[in-house]
């Protein structure tokens, strides 16, 4: 009997052969995600989806009166320990001048902050941040797209039924 599996061209003729080829895929799928969670580029778009995440937060947190200002201060200062220790993680905006950060807090006088001011700089931050994620995300692709490549070939195919023999 013959058991299809969409993932394998052609599908396998027994039960025994249809674990070792499920085996072989999960074994690749593995591979693959390890290479995609260990690769720069990756991991670049990553840290800059994470900090957008976090940037919309205090921006949005910013909207209201008192937690807005703590958390929007709170980025600057981490900003300044970040730069001094050079602890990239802890900067939310690296991309943007510090005086921007601070000079965009005078907007919280005449609004009794009430005005989300952390969204300039957030926005300005996305600016490069959404080419890095856009990078990320076709790398991504492109290495998980690589693995049908690899499994479907003819070599592939004869590994397989000289196992499952």
């Amino acid at each position: 009997m013959k058991y299809e599996n969409p993932e394998l061209a052609g599908g396998v003729e027994d039960e025994k052969n249809q674990e070792v080829a499920e085996a072989v895929l999960v074994m690749e799928r593995i591979r693959r995600l390890m290479e995609i969670t260990r690769d720069p580029v990756v991991c670049k778009g990553a840290e800059a989806f994470l900090r957008t995440v976090v940037n919309a937060g205090i921006s949005g947190a910013d909207l209201g009166m008192g937690v807005g200002e703590v958390l929007s201060w709170s980025a600057h200062a981490a900003k300044l320990i970040a730069i001094k220790f050079e602890i990239s993680l802890l900067n939310t905006t690296p991309d943007v001048p510090f005086w921007v950060n601070i000079l965009s807090e005078a907007g919280e006088v005449p609004t009794l902050g009430t005005a989300s001011t952390h969204s300039l700089a957030s926005i300005l931050q996305l600016i490069p941040d959404k080419k890095r994620m856009g990078t990320g995300v076709e790398k991504v692709k492109k290495i998980w797209r690589g693995r049908d490549q690899a499994v479907h070939t003819p070599e592939v195919a004869a590994a397989l039924e000289t196992f499952a023999k």
